[in-house]
């Protein structure tokens, strides 16, 4: 077969069941029907960046190209445990015959392992084989060999060689075939691999990932026969995680018949977070390899935020293979949406492409470059920027430009403010740059029909093609989230003043602001202010003074009309006894004191205090101020860098991507990791950020609180 791959893919492995592929940039797994359906991507756990996969028959391994090999649970989405290889490990295959794996990194010796990491050997890879990305086990044809999947040449056409290597001695068989000469590659170049005997009845197949472009299979040879009764679920379809979710969800699932014999009149039940199971009757005729879609009669009451759990199974008497019977799916039902989806790029503005900067009205953003603000390759978020004022029917310019040529740009405003841009919402389709470093304007007319109000609005650039999915898979190019502002051509005024709450007197200089900046003045002697011009419609409002408490509140601005707002200034006053209070406190000892802080105003008092040395006695040189144990705080080996930001410790796993924090005393609060981030070595904090490498020129700026970099 040759199935279209979704992009960013490089892994592949099957359990017979579906067909998953890794994302060797991100934290995703892909999951596939064997047809080559897209079914959903999910994460699992803290496994990240791996390259290939391989299965035992019960978990799914890969690594992130290092001495880490993750064990997976695919259908609980959770890492099992983790094995340490001999070597770092980028393709991988497993050998159930003998409990063994393989595993290199790019041209590095195989190396030869068991399940708790110790070597059992290792050969050489080539003369032939070179740069391997993906490895298979293969004793279904007469004999024990490995597939290898590489990327000998320099160019795609050549970075797509399959070759065949026998066991246990390593030595190439002379047996390669070119994939580029059946499937033309474009940038597509070798990825992972696997043998399976689902995907095609009665043969097996060697598949592999072709990166960024096909899913293949080409044919070994025959396989046995399918077990005469066999039936499982293939899929739970319905129902998904998202918002909105209602006491009536319906509950779909894909039946299928991996038994030669046909079947009808079987149970099949489900149970929801361990509660009864709910079981009903398939009537229909399921034919050998065949599916079904069955719909229950019975809904489930997902209305509640929070988490599910659904199993659902199938029960046929006299079925020779229980363990495809079952399937289980973690839903959850969240807040709505907050932000439009993550566009996913394999490179982003990295390397030039995307924009150097874009404007449009009140967004002037001409000197953005490659930020990746989000903390995600090629995506970038300036709410804050705006927004921008834009009319129905008026044109209004738009300016970009690009450090790398050939750019298709498109630009969607969010109307019904759902969060998803669909096509009607396009304003701009398939702008082209031509050429780096220049800035580019084109004229936009706003559709007459536009939505009043803020929305959001994405302007998304692809290098090399033109393209339609905001949400959607690239290579190259960057995506900028803005606000916009559509006015509806009337206006209104705004006037009022601003008073102290106790007396009554005018505050002068007082600061109003509308909507974080689109309208904004300030109070004058007799604290009287005025906005004139402002928009209709129900906007937020601000009144900042010095030494008073900040008003927030609404106002409504019709069109022709002065709304008055005013504003009662709350100030706090703020009493200390004692002044001051000076101690000695001994080594190792402690002192407690007591100061009375009296608020006498008419405001809420916010307030912060620290604590001053005033002496500092000698001490002996080297005393020990603390000490812990990270290991055992942590329950990792690899433990490496460290940083302290007054608050809390945090320590680095050199040999995966997970970071440690800690409160003052050691107790370990958290493990977390930052997505694209993984390794770290030392760590140094500027008070706002840490920052740290692993052992390139790269260093990571990254926000532990935001968990982004």
């Amino acid at each position: 077969m040759a199935g279209r791959s979704r992009g960013g893919e490089t892994g592949i492995e099957t359990d017979g069941n579906y067909i998953y592929t890794t994302k060797w940039n991100g934290y995703e797994f892909y999951r596939y029907q064997m047809d080559g359906t897209f079914v959903e991507s999910f994460t699992c756990g803290s496994a990240g960046a791996v390259r290939d996969l391989a299965w035992d028959g019960t978990y799914f391994y890969g690594s992130a190209a290092n001495t880490t090999v993750y064990q997976m649970d695919f259908d609980a989405q959770t890492v099992v445990s983790t094995i340490t290889a001999p070597a770092n490990i980028r393709a991988i295959a497993y050998n159930e015959d003998d409990g063994l794996f393989y595993g290199n990194n790019w041209s590095e010796p195989i190396q030869v392992f068991d399940i708790t990491g110790a070597s059992q050997g290792s050969f050489a890879t080539g003369p032939s084989a070179s740069s391997i990305y993906g490895l298979a086990y293969d004793n279904y044809c007469g004999g024990k060999y490995l597939w290898a999947y590489a990327q000998p040449g320099t160019i795609p056409a050549d970075q797509n060689w399959i070759f065949k290597i026998e066991l246990p001695s390593g030595i190439e068989t002379g047996i390669s075939f070119d994939v580029a000469t059946v499937i033309a590659p474009g940038i597509g170049v070798a990825g992972g691999l696997c043998v399976t005997d689902q995907v095609v009845p009665g043969f097996w197949t060697l598949m592999g990932n072709m990166q960024e472009k096909y899913i293949w299979g080409f044919e070994l040879g025959t396989s046995g026969p399918p077990l005469s009764d066999d039936i499982g679920i293939q899929y739970i379809m319905e129902p998904n995680s998202g918002s909105g979710l209602t006491s009536t969800e319906e509950v779909t699932v894909v039946i299928r018949n991996f038994g030669a014999n046909a079947q009808s009149d079987f149970d099949v039940y489900f149970t929801l977070n361990g509660g009864s199971q709910i079981v009903e009757t398939v009537t229909a005729i399921i034919n050998g390899g065949e599916t079904y879609n069955y719909t229950f009669n019975t809904t489930v009451d997902l209305s509640d935020l929070g988490d599910y759990t659904i199993i659902v199974c199938t029960d046929l008497s006299g079925d020779e293979f229980s363990l495809n019977n079952c399937k289980t799916k973690l839903i959850e039902h969240s807040e709505p949406s907050t932000s439009f989806c993550s566009p996913t790029y394999s490179t982003g503005c990295n390397s030039g492409d995307g924009f150097i900067g874009f404007a449009v009205e009140e967004i002037q953003n001409l000197n953005s470059n490659c930020e990746n603000n989000t903390g995600f390759y090629g995506w970038s978020e300036y709410y804050d920027l705006g927004p921008a004022i834009l009319f129905p029917g008026f044109t209004h310019t738009f300016t970009m430009g690009s450090g790398y040529g050939n750019q298709y740009v498109n630009i969607w405003i969010d109307y019904n403010d759902d969060f998803e841009l669909t096509p009607d919402e396009m304003i701009l389709t398939d702008y082209w740059i031509e050429s780096a470093g220049i800035f580019y304007e084109t004229d936009i007319e706003i559709p007459a029909m536009a939505t009043s109000g803020v929305h959001g609005m994405r302007v998304m650039a692809v290098h090399g093609e033109a393209f339609t999915d905001p949400c959607g898979f690239y290579i190259w190019g960057e995506a900028e989230d803005y606000s916009v502002l559509i006015g509806n051509n009337d206006v209104g005024n705004i006037e009022g003043y601003v008073i102290k709450n106790s007396g009554g007197s005018p505050v002068s200089g007082a600061s109003i602001v509308i909507n974080s900046g689109t309208y904004s003045t300030v109070s004058g002697p007799d604290g009287y202010f005025e906005m004139t011009d402002v928009l209709v419609g129900n906007w937020s409002i601000t009144c900042i003074a010095d030494g008073y408490n900040t008003i927030f509140g609404m106002v409504s601005v019709s069109n022709g009309n002065t709304t008055i707002t005013d504003f009662n200034l709350t100030a706090p006053t703020m009493d200390i006894f004692p002044q001051s209070i000076n101690i000695i406190i001994d080594p190792n000892a402690q002192s407690t004191e007591i100061i009375d802080i009296t608020n006498n105003g008419d405001g809420e008092l916010y307030w912060t205090a620290y604590v001053e040395k005033e002496t500092d006695e000698p001490k002996d040189a080297w005393d020990l101020q603390f000490s812990f144990d990270v290991q055992a705080a942590s329950g990792g080996l690899g433990n490496l860098g460290a940083a302290c930001d007054g608050q809390y410790y945090y320590t680095t796993r050199w040999n995966s991507n997970l970071l440690h924090k800690y409160d003052l005393y050691g107790n370990l609060i958290e493990e977390f990791f930052i997505p694209g981030v993984s390794g770290i070595r030392d760590l140094a904090y500027d008070g706002t950020y840490f920052y740290g490498g692993v052992s390139t020129h790269t260093i990571y700026e990254m926000d532990f609180h935001l968990k982004r970099w």
